[in-house]
């Protein structure tokens, strides 16, 4: 086990070293990591926008009574 964690160290360490360009680095990685949780979240919000808009919509859609005094 220690050796497939050493090997990933040494990857890492060529990768940002640029000596292996096929690789991300390490900043790369955590940016990528970063670019999917925002990603996320912007899905989700997208999805609840629709949801909100949707019932809205509905609201909007039904007749309108006009109260008299």
């Amino acid at each position: 086990m220690g050796e497939h964690r050493s090997d990933a160290c040494t990857t890492e360490i060529l990768a940002d070293q640029g000596s292996r360009p096929d690789l991300l680095t390490t900043a790369e990685r955590t940016e990528l990591t970063q670019l999917r949780k925002g990603m996320a979240e912007l899905r989700k919000a997208n999805e609840i926008l629709k949801a909100a808009s949707v019932l809205f919509a509905k609201e909007l859609d039904q007749p309108r009574t006009r109260q008299t005094r």
